[in-house]
Formats: C-alpha cells, structure tokens, sequence
C-alpha cells in the first residue's frame, strides 16, 4: 500500500529547531517523512539558505520547494497589504512565484499541512482536497492584546484594526479546513469566535523534553541568579522584558543587589541594551548558547513576564523539563496545565513578581518541592513521542 501524499506548507525553513515555532515544525516534518510521502513547500528568509542542505540530511523529502522572501514589517508594506486585502503577515509571506509552485502540487497531493496562518493563502477557495491547518498561535489574539498595553494610540488603533482583520481571515481558515491544530487555550479562543467546533483539535506546542534525560536540578550548586531565554526580537519577549526591567527588577536588587540577571538569546533588540545600561553590574547578555543544559546552569528561578501572546510558550515547558521554577504571568502560562504554587508561580503584578522570585531564590524547601512537581508535570503530560502519535491518528482520520 503506498504512502498518502503530503505537503507541507510553512513559512521559513524548518531548522535548526531552536525557537518555539521551529522546533515544533521540524518535529512534526520528521515525524511525517516516515508516515506520508512529504513534500516540503518553504519560503526561506534571513539565512535559511544556509540550513537547507543540513535540513535535508535530517529528514526524507519527497521533493523540496523554496522561495526565497524579504518583505519587511513597516507602514508602507502595511498600507498596500489593505490594498491587496491581505493582513499584514499574509502580504510579507506572499509571492506569486511560490504560488504557482503550490497550485501545481495541489493536484497531486492527499493533504495539505498548512504550518501557520499565514500559508492558507496559498490554497485557492475552490479547492475541494483534504486540509489541515496547524495554528502556532490565535494570530488575532495576539495583536489584540498587543493593542491593549500599546501606550501610543495610534499604534494601539492599527493593531486593533489589524487583529480585526485577521480574525475574521482566522476564523474562515479554521472552517474551510478539515482539522484545525490549536494548543488548548487558542482553542477556546477560536470557539468563542464562531470556529467550527468539529473541526478543532488540540495541539501542544513543545520544546526540549530531552532535558527530562537530565539528573535533578540541586538548588545548592546553581547561582542565587535569575534566567530569560527567548527570541530577543520578538515583540512580546521584548516588551515583557522591558515591563520586568522597568517594575520588577529594581524591587528585586532592593534586597539582593549582587543578583545576575542572565538573558540567553540572540540579537537583542535595541530598546533592551538600553534599558538595561543602568544595570551593568547585574543583567547579562549571553547571546544564543549552544547546550540548552547551560542555560539552566546560570540561575535558580527562570523568569517569563510576558504581557500579551498567545499559543503555549516553549521556554516555559524547556524550564519544567529542566526542573526549574518558574516565574510568569497568566499569559505565559495559558495552554499548560499549571497550578499556581505547585508547578509555577503565576501572578500579573509586579510586586507580587518580585516578592515570588525572591521567595524561589531564597526558599529552598519550596525550589525543591516546586522543581519535582512541574518536572512530573511535563514528563506525565508534555512529550513529543506520545503527542506526535496522537496527531498522526487525528490526520489519518481524514481519509
């Protein structure tokens, strides 16, 4: 019996798996080249190009698309996305010559696997062939609460007319397709907003549950410091940090003033080295570390201020496998089933952040304690073995 054929639809070359969305892609392409014939349709940006031929090494394409794109996020490219009537990230992500690439695929594929909101432009209204649309993130949300803590009004109007724009895009994909991935909490979001519940299938967006392989972390041989790691260019990691350096950390060296701040992640935006120079002697820029067992050597609490977002947060779920506490607010830990004080700390003020961080630091019966329940938590619930199996028997249904 001979393999259904699949293309794999995404936005930027699938590796190296070291950000959230790229880990996740990669993973789930792996997983289908040995289940399906793949092939796999990408657009390439920044130094993709660079990764193509190890990314081939890794996985057993059927064949290999890829389009080379450079569209920048800025209020000209914004302005001619509303006159193509395309949301902005669908209007950077376009190209005619990808398109006519994918139409030809379209007549001999079994299922599309469209990877992010953004790809479904490439398949036609009238296509009547099997669809999956996997969501990395209710797109709308996050520039809805992007509009909400945006102190410019203008600004935070454009991005409240932007997520209009791609909500009703959203929602449309979620019921022209055949299954719609989300993580849980993306889910009930997307319910709520006249999405197909039949359609809808719960995803986990997970990250290093290698880490898990890892002894226990011992509270007395890592530093009284605290860790970041993330994408130092996405937006929601970069005002997150900004909140945390402007509300939380000053309240924090009022008690420890020798503490080390450790952010790990490339190419921090500009706004962060700013605000952070009047923190020379306590916040740390590591850039991109190569052993993610490194990172959780550098401190005792990881930290995740986010403010808005959406989907699961991977850095999150790499802390739990580490077996170090964590610190976030309500919207870092949406979509994992975390309990406040037995699997994380989750509060949305900033006093209380700072009182919660030095509590871990300085409480090391309660650094103990919360370091073995979170790491049950994510190796009961959050691997990658046993998901992948689940969402092969959801795509197989469609058959």
């Amino acid at each position: 019996m001979s393999l259904k054929k699949l293309l794999f639809l995404t936005t930027q070359l699938p590796y190296p798996p070291e950000s959230g969305g790229v880990i996740k892609s990669f993973h789930l392409l792996q997983h289908f080249c040995l289940h399906y014939t793949v092939t796999l349709a990408t657009l390439l940006k920044n130094d993709d190009k660079n990764y193509q031929s190890t990314l081939l090494t890794k996985v057993s394409l059927a064949e290999f698309i890829g389009e080379e794109i450079v569209s920048e996020r800025n209020a000209v490219n914004y302005l001619k996305s509303v006159l193509a009537r395309k949301t902005l990230n669908e209007y950077r992500n376009f190209s005619i010559e990808f398109a006519a690439k994918i139409e030809a695929q379209l007549i001999t594929t079994d299922v599309v696997f469209i990877d992010h909101f953004e790809m479904f432009q490439y398949v036609p209204n009238n296509y009547s062939g099997k669809v999956v649309f996997h969501e990395h993130n209710a797109e709308w949300l996050l520039w809805e609460r992007f509009s909400k803590i945006e102190a410019n009004p203008i600004k935070s109007f454009l991005l409240g007319f932007e997520s209009k724009r791609i909500r009703k895009k959203e929602i449309d994909f979620v019921n022209r397709s055949n299954i719609t991935f989300a993580s849980p909490n993306d889910k009930n979001e997307l319910q709520k907003n006249s999405a197909e519940l039949k359609k809808l299938k719960e995803t986990y967006h997970l990250g290093n549950d290698n880490l898990l392989k890892l002894s226990d972390p011992n509270y007395s041989d890592l530093p009284n410091d605290i860790i970041f790691m993330g994408t130092l260019s996405w937006e929601a990691n970069v005002d997150g940090l900004l909140y945390f350096l402007s509300d939380v950390f000053p309240e924090i060296l009022k008690v420890d003033a020798g503490l080390k701040f450790n952010i790990v992640g490339r190419n921090p935006d500009s706004r962060l080295i700013e605000a952070s120079e009047k923190y020379t002697e306590n916040v740390v820029f590591h850039g991109f570390v190569d052993s993610i067992e490194d990172v959780f050597k550098l401190g005792r609490v990881f930290i995740l201020p986010l403010r808005f977002g959406s989907g699961m947060k991977v850095k999150c779920l790499d802390a739990l496998y580490a077996g170090m506490p964590v610190v976030t607010t309500s919207i870092g830990a949406e979509g994992i089933d975390l309990k406040h004080d037995e699997h994380a700390l989750i509060c949305d003020d900033s006093d209380e952040f700072s009182t919660s961080v030095l509590e871990l630091l300085s409480n090391s019966e309660k650094w103990k304690t919360m370091s073995k329940a979170s790491r049950a938590l994510a190796n009961q619930k959050y691997t990658w073995q046993t998901h992948l199996k689940e969402i092969e028997k959801e795509l197989n249904s469609i058959f």
